[in-house]
């Protein structure tokens, strides 16, 4: 869960926000950030809203 730093969270919602831009149509939709946790000899976890593009 640490893997995703503030600074890759902040590439992650330029992104979207710069796909978004380009898709002007999905732009009425929610948006929400989640992750998947991967890790040796564990079953995947998934995190629903894990971060969101607030300041």
């Amino acid at each position: 869960a640490y893997a995703v730093t503030p600074r890759q969270q902040a590439r992650i919602i330029a992104a979207a926000q710069m796909w978004l831009m380009a898709h002007p149509e999905h732009a009425g939709y929610d948006l929400r950030f989640d992750a998947m946790l991967i890790a040796p000899r564990r079953l995947p976890r998934h995190l629903m809203a894990a971060f969101d593009a607030s300041p």
